[in-house]
């Protein structure tokens, strides 16, 4: 259970996916926990350069009976008795979005938060090696698939253990509407049901299709300082493609995200 934090801390990097827990066979009546705090660095939303560090809780926790918490924001349930394959339903909470005025110059708005419903299937190559597929659909009609290839390097050195990962995020039109489209109804009523006040008088309509919204890979080391402390950290790096990288509201389509923290497994 100590690759767990390799898996599932997408949260504490930037990425907003859902992400499941390793399926290990468990005793009935066991759990496994991880609590902590974590530091992370990220673009105060996709696209744009602005930044924020903020402080972020490290939660994950496993039942024997196969529900798991991935990370603050992402709950789900293991239904498969093969070691070799993993699925289940999937709950993600998506905070909502509060634009600055630069940002709203620009044609942003805020979003409201969602509440994310969908499933994940996991495929093992081997115990090191697996395909992550999740589809999660939000409030509103917005529809997120995302594919993986994870491996982990285990204990490159005593204690110390590394993983990549890498893949693609598609959304459906609704979805990247919300987040990167620009709706003429805003630019025309100077205040915006949406909290939109368009400074920017150059601003257009920008309507954004289905498609293929990133490609990304990641980093993660971990420190396994005792027993019960472990040291985390990872990078990772966006690149924005299709409408998504082409709208007016997307200052950067390259980004990149950091985070670093403790956990204490109970």
């Amino acid at each position: 259970m100590k690759k767990l934090l390799l898996i599932a801390l997408t949260a504490l990097s930037g990425q907003s996916y859902a992400q499941s827990l390793a399926a290990n066979v468990m005793p009935d009546g066991s759990r496994d926990i991880f609590v902590g705090l974590a530091v992370a660095a990220a673009p105060n939303y996709e696209g744009r350069q602005e930044r924020k560090a903020t402080l972020m809780p490290i939660l994950q926790m496993q039942w024997s009976n196969g529900i798991f918490i991935a990370d603050p924001y992402t709950a789900g349930m293991h239904l498969s008795s093969n070691p070799e394959i993993e699925f289940g339903p999937l709950l993600q909470y998506q905070p909502g979005r509060t634009a600055s005025e630069a940002e709203k110059a620009a044609g942003g708005s805020d979003i409201s938060a969602a509440l994310n419903a969908g499933g994940f299937f996991n495929y093992y190559l081997n115990d090191k090696l697996r395909f992550n597929t999740s589809l999660l659909h939000a409030n509103g009609g917005g529809l997120m698939a995302k594919l993986d290839v994870q491996k982990i390097f285990g204990q490159i050195v005593p204690h110390h253990t590394l993983a990549t990962s890498g893949g693609i995020v598609w959304a459906n039109r609704d979805y990247t509407e919300k987040y990167f489209g620009i709706l003429p109804t805003l630019l025309l009523s100077g205040s915006g049901s949406e909290g939109f006040s368009p400074t920017n008088k150059t601003s257009t309509d920008y309507s954004a299709s289905a498609g293929i919204k990133d490609v990304h890979l990641g980093v993660n080391w971990n420190w396994e300082i005792s027993a019960s402390v472990l040291l985390t950290s990872g990078v990772s790096a966006v690149h924005l493609t299709n409408s998504a990288a082409r709208s007016p509201l997307v200052s950067q389509r390259n980004y990149l995200t950091i985070h670093s923290g403790l956990a204490y497994r109970f």
